[in-house]
């Protein structure tokens, strides 16, 4: 916290207090309160103010951390995919999507983006290969598991069709 005073004489010319130096002082504080205090001396006028301010905090430049993280995300997630498991992938996503708008909510709340990447990766045949996918925990495998395995089965069918 800071105190500032200032006294300003009135001034005949513009019949007034000139309060410009008053007013531009405190344009880039916070100020907490202000006192003032009109009296004359030697038959001048004067009014006096006391500012109680805080500086303005510095601003400082702090990377985007959910842009980061997306980022790391988008790389991490792609590095687990191969030219193989890519259709898979494509179709757990479009799966995770439509099962979104069913239940309402974000997709990244059923499967983020690393999961079906792992999976896709893994192609999991029973539901404790999908347990063994990290982050895929009880209720996910009983809420999604089922639909999750059907999604793999058909994307084997069909790379298995002549």
């Amino acid at each position: 916290m800071h105190i500032r005073i200032f006294t300003l004489r009135f001034s005949p010319v513009i019949e007034g207090f000139d309060d410009g130096p008053l007013r531009s002082f405190m344009t880039d504080k916070e100020v907490l309160s202000v006192r003032e205090h009109f009296f004359t001396a030697n038959g001048d006028a004067y009014w006096t103010f006391m500012v109680l301010y805080k500086l303005p905090r510095p601003k400082v430049e702090t990377p985007d951390v959910a842009t980061d993280f997306q980022e790391k995300e988008k790389q991490d997630y792609r590095s687990l995919l191969s030219d193989e498991s890519m259709p898979l992938f494509n179709l757990l996503r479009e799966w995770r999507n439509e099962r979104a708008k069913t239940d309402a909510v974000p997709p990244y709340v059923i499967c983020d983006n690393r999961r079906l990447a792992e999976i896709a990766s893994k192609a999991p045949k029973s539901l404790n290969e999908l347990a063994a996918v990290e982050g895929i925990g009880t209720a996910k495998l009983t809420k999604y598991g089922k639909d999750i395995l059907a999604v793999v089965a058909s994307a084997k069918a069909t790379v298995e069709e002549p």
